[in-house]
Parts: C-alpha cells; structure tokens; sequence
C-alpha cells in the first residue's frame, strides 16, 4: 500500500501568484474566478460597508483553494463578507500592481487631476 506523503503536497491558491500564472477566462482578459466573485458580490450586497466586515479566515483560504483548481463555483456557505475579503486579500498579495505605472502614464491626461482621466484607465 502507498504511504500518502502529506509533507509533499501543498495546498494551491491564488494569493501571491502572478496573474499570468492563473486559470483565465476563455477572452484571457481576467482571471477566471474575477467574474463569478463580481456577480455574487453585486447579487449578494444588501448593505454598505461589506470590505470592512472580516470574513471567515478558513472560508477566504478555502475559496482561494477553489480558484487555483479553476473551479470558479462559490460554495452556498460563503457569505458576502467573505468573497468580499477574498477578492481584497487576493488583490492586496498580487506581486505586481494591476496597472503599473507605465500604463497609468498611457492612459491618464498630463498634469490632470481630473477624475474622468482615472476612470478611463481603469477601463
């Protein structure tokens, strides 16, 4: 019988990896998980303030488990807060800015401090 070596495998997940190293969608625009955390987060929002709430740690950990294997279904015991907290935890541990400075200086109008100019990068 095989001896099953625990010390060997580790868990996946999604935080602290760069974003060319995850699963993305089929238009490799966004990581594959991005739009199901989006949707449940809009359908699920009944009250302001949800990012400061904490989560369940064990149930952010777990999602980030989920989402490294591609498997982009929130489990039904998530609560709002907690896909919330994943999302902000998984974009406070990325490696690298979404957009870098190169980019913001692409898109943002010269010496503005006019917010249509920041809403356009995002886009």
């Amino acid at each position: 019988m095989a001896k099953n070596n625990t010390r060997n495998s580790q868990v996946r997940h999604v935080f602290s990896v760069n974003l060319n190293q995850l699963h993305l969608t089929p238009d490799g625009s966004v990581p594959s998980f991005l739009p199901s955390v989006r949707e449940y987060i809009i359908n699920e929002c009944h009250n302001e303030g949800i990012f400061r709430k904490c989560g369940n740690f064990s149930t952010i950990q777990q999602l980030g488990s989920e989402f490294a294997q591609n498997n982009c279904q929130i489990p039904s015991s998530a609560t709002v807060f907690e896909v919330a907290d994943f999302l902000k935890q998984w974009l406070n541990s990325l490696p690298e800015p979404l957009i870098t400075p190169n980019i913001a200086a692409q898109f943002m109008k010269n010496n503005t401090n006019d917010p249509k100019s920041a809403v356009e990068t995002l886009k």
